[in-house]
């Protein structure tokens, strides 16, 4: 049984770390090691980080797992990020749910997002684009970024029964206004075609532009696009040829297929992206155009940029 000393060393580590002092650190490990479960979260954090201490993900795993059983939330999502990647155990998509269910029931958005993902791709459970859209939104309405991308793929999405092109847009273009990096393609791809809502090429380069300056590859193709077209812009050719091969040598498949004159292949079923987090493993969101097929959510751009249509 966790003793009140073992709290309030925790709630002294806790206010030290918040202001800044790391002295916070050693008296955080202490309040671990003595059975506090918010404090075993807290230090995991902290050993995955090597933030004034060794890394020590295997120690941090350690101490999820015990806060975890303790019914902590956010420990019940590292430790189903652990299985999920298999990290420090053998990777296991069937415990992992687990976990995160856990997790996305107690309230925790990060686990109500995972569990969203599982649902959406069919992990260990039928997939489900209805329980898929419930979690993500649950941890959208909680302020959870990546959770609002998500629903909005899935809105997009070509193969959900109730595709909503105009509500994805609303939220492609909300996450980008709350500064969230991974949306700016697509909430200026929503202006540029025009679909969901009214075309509008100032707008389009306005977010392009945002997303070039954080080195999105696919926001400086459709600015040297526009550029080398005029919409929205003055007519450049020179910035315009600069920008395209840049993206193109940067990694942008389509500023590569553009060069090439070929239209891109139909990018093949794609899960849905992991997120950064804590136990540092990639962050893929702003290369994810779509959610189940990769790319599908534009696919006639290539054909509106073939025949000139814009």
């Amino acid at each position: 049984m966790m003793s009140l000393v073992a709290s309030d060393t925790y709630v002294k580590a806790k206010s030290l770390l918040d202001a800044g002092d790391y002295s916070g650190v050693d008296l955080m490990k202490e309040a671990a090691l003595a059975g506090n479960p918010y404090a075993q979260t807290c230090y995991g954090k902290i050993l995955v980080e090597g933030d004034h201490v060794n890394k020590d993900n295997k120690k941090a795993a350690e101490l999820f797992r015990k806060a975890a059983e303790h019914g902590i939330d956010e420990a019940q999502y590292y430790v189903g990020m652990d299985y999920y990647l298999g990290l420090t155990s053998k990777k296991s998509y069937k415990d992992a749910l687990k976990w995160f269910r856990l997790s996305a029931e107690n309230g925790f958005p990060k686990g109500q997002y995972y569990l969203g993902i599982f649902y959406y791709n069919g992990y260990c459970v039928y997939k489900d684009y209805g329980f898929a859209i419930r979690w993500f939104t649950m941890a959208a309405n909680q302020g959870y970024s990546k959770a609002r991308i998500a629903l909005a793929d899935a809105y997009m999405d070509l193969h959900n029964p109730n595709r909503d092109i105009k509500k994805a847009a609303s939220l492609y273009i909300s996450a980008a206004e709350s500064g969230d990096v991974s949306a700016y393609y697509k909430a200026g791809m929503c202006y540029y075609r025009g679909k969901a809502i009214k075309l509008n090429y100032h707008q389009a380069i306005e977010y392009f532009r945002l997303g070039y300056k954080e080195g999105d590859v696919d926001c400086e193709f459709m600015l040297g696009y526009m550029y080398e077209h005029g919409q929205g812009v003055t007519q450049d050719t020179n910035i315009a040829s600069m920008m395209i091969s840049h993206a193109a040598i940067a990694g942008s498949d389509d500023a590569r297929a553009y060069l090439d004159d070929k239209v891109p292949v139909k990018v093949k079923h794609t899960p849905m992206p992991v997120e950064e987090t804590v136990l540092n493993t990639p962050d893929v969101v702003g290369k994810i155009r779509g959610a189940d097929d990769g790319k599908t959510i534009f696919s006639q751009l290539w054909k509106r940029i073939k025949t000139n249509v814009h």
